[in-house]
Protein backbone atom coordinates (compact mmCIF):
# COMPACT_ATOMS: atom_id res chain seq x y z
CA UNK A 1 0.00 0.00 0.00
CA UNK A 2 2.85 2.40 0.74
CA UNK A 3 5.42 0.91 -1.63
CA UNK A 4 6.65 4.15 -3.21
CA UNK A 5 7.00 5.84 0.17
CA UNK A 6 8.80 2.86 1.73
CA UNK A 7 11.16 2.50 -1.22
CA UNK A 8 12.15 6.17 -1.30
CA UNK A 9 12.67 6.20 2.47
CA UNK A 10 14.85 3.07 2.26
CA UNK A 11 17.20 4.77 -0.21
CA UNK A 12 17.36 7.91 1.97
CA UNK A 13 15.14 9.98 -0.35
CA UNK A 14 11.87 10.25 1.58
CA UNK A 15 8.94 12.17 0.19
CA UNK A 16 8.58 15.73 1.40
CA UNK A 17 5.75 15.93 3.90
CA UNK A 18 5.77 12.20 4.68
CA UNK A 19 5.54 12.08 8.46
CA UNK A 20 5.19 8.30 8.61
CA UNK A 21 8.33 7.21 6.74
CA UNK A 22 10.65 10.20 7.20
CA UNK A 23 13.45 9.65 9.65
CA UNK A 24 13.75 12.37 12.26
CA UNK A 25 16.74 14.03 10.58
CA UNK A 26 14.73 14.47 7.38
CA UNK A 27 11.64 15.56 9.29
CA UNK A 28 13.61 18.39 10.91
CA UNK A 29 14.83 19.53 7.49
CA UNK A 30 11.35 19.41 5.91
CA UNK A 31 10.33 23.06 6.11
CA UNK A 32 7.82 23.17 3.25
CA UNK A 33 4.84 23.22 5.60
CA UNK A 34 2.93 20.55 3.71
CA UNK A 35 0.04 18.76 5.37
CA UNK A 36 0.46 15.75 3.05
CA UNK A 37 3.11 13.98 1.02
CA UNK A 38 4.55 15.70 -2.01
CA UNK A 39 3.41 12.93 -4.32
CA UNK A 40 1.55 13.71 -7.54
CA UNK A 41 1.03 12.02 -10.87
CA UNK A 42 0.91 14.61 -13.62
CA UNK A 43 0.33 12.05 -16.36
CA UNK A 44 -1.18 8.57 -16.45
CA UNK A 45 -1.62 6.40 -19.50
CA UNK A 46 -2.82 2.88 -20.15
CA UNK A 47 -4.53 0.71 -22.74
CA UNK A 48 -8.27 0.30 -22.23
CA UNK A 49 -8.81 -3.32 -21.13
CA UNK A 50 -11.65 -4.00 -23.60
CA UNK A 51 -10.89 -2.14 -26.82
CA UNK A 52 -7.14 -1.60 -26.33
CA UNK A 53 -7.36 2.16 -27.06
CA UNK A 54 -4.53 4.16 -25.51
CA UNK A 55 -5.95 6.50 -22.86
CA UNK A 56 -3.92 9.29 -21.33
CA UNK A 57 -4.86 11.66 -18.53
CA UNK A 58 -3.11 14.81 -17.34
CA UNK A 59 -3.36 16.64 -14.03
CA UNK A 60 -1.83 19.98 -13.13
CA UNK A 61 0.21 20.27 -9.95
CA UNK A 62 -2.16 21.16 -7.09
CA UNK A 63 -1.83 24.65 -5.67
CA UNK A 64 -0.33 23.57 -2.33
CA UNK A 65 2.39 21.53 -4.05
CA UNK A 66 3.11 24.28 -6.59
CA UNK A 67 3.50 26.77 -3.74
CA UNK A 68 5.88 24.44 -1.87
CA UNK A 69 7.91 23.89 -5.02
CA UNK A 70 8.14 27.59 -5.83
CA UNK A 71 9.39 28.28 -2.30
CA UNK A 72 12.50 26.22 -3.16
CA UNK A 73 13.39 28.27 -6.24
CA UNK A 74 15.79 31.18 -5.87
CA UNK A 75 14.05 34.55 -6.05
Amino acid sequence: MHQIRVHFASIEHPLAGDRLYQRSRFRKADTLGLTRQFLHSSRLGFYHPQDRRWLEFFSALPEDLAKALSSLKPK
